[in-house]
């Protein structure tokens, strides 16, 4: 995913009248050998209550090549002077950061809307991602669209050995394995929410045994999804 010029500028415009008390956003880099290695766009806020500093610090994006310049960044982000809150935004739940701070129990967790998924290509969006399969698959999709009639219909769908789909229209004689509306295959697609989840939540219905669980462990990613810029 890439950012243009046009919309970074948009997206970090910092005018004074919205930002009111808080300062001037600023940019904290680590750098290994002289080369960026990882960015904080951070906003300081000072608060005092009782002659007491409670000022709090901001962090709209946080990025880093690899965990050890991720580190570096919280530690100075966390020892800030005079400053007893830190605002993390754009994070996974699996985040790193979340578990050197001890867990969810430790710190304030929130679950926020960030990035909605709406296939509107299906068999495009479904061969052009990745799978994790320990054997090939096989299965015949009845996927509901009633916007986008085009994606309807019944949908061969197989992923190969090294993780790679196609995706075709199924022939008259084959048998369907799984019918599920667009909107499961979206909620599944980054690889975060299972498609076993939605069962039968958002409708998804399974007509030949262990058809749901195939599918969704090879929609399954390693990490979780993160929603790092907002729709």
């Amino acid at each position: 995913m890439t950012r243009p010029d046009a919309f970074a500028g948009s997206w970090f415009r910092d005018v004074p009248k919205a930002r009111g008390s808080k300062e001037p956003r600023r940019l904290l880099l680590a750098r290994r050998d002289g080369v960026p290695t990882g960015y904080a766009v951070l906003r300081r806020e000072s608060r005092w209550e009782d002659e007491t500093p409670r000022s709090a610090v901001d962090v709209a994006e946080l990025g880093a090549t690899d965990h050890a310049s991720l580190l570096a960044l919280v530690r100075r982000l966390v020892d800030l002077d005079l400053t007893t809150k830190v605002t993390l935004w754009g994070r996974s739940v699996d985040d790193p950061v979340l578990w050197w701070s001890g867990g969810p129990r430790s710190v304030g967790v929130r679950a926020i809307d960030s990035l909605w998924l709406r296939l509107v290509d299906l068999p495009r969006a479904l061969t052009e991602r990745g799978y994790a399969v320990s054997a090939p698959l096989d299965l015949v999709l009845e996927v509901v669209d009633d916007l986008c009639p085009w994606n309807a219909g019944r949908w061969r769908f197989a992923v190969d050995g090294s993780g790679t789909a196609t995706c075709e229209r199924a022939a008259d004689g084959d048998e369907t394995d799984v019918v599920l509306p667009v909107a499961a295959l979206g909620a599944a697609y980054a690889g975060g929410r299972t498609v076993a989840a939605q069962v039968p939540t958002l409708g998804v219905r399974e007509l030949r045994a262990g058809a749901v669980g195939r599918l969704s462990r090879a929609m399954r990613a390693d990490t979780e999804p993160v929603g790092a810029i907002g729709f």
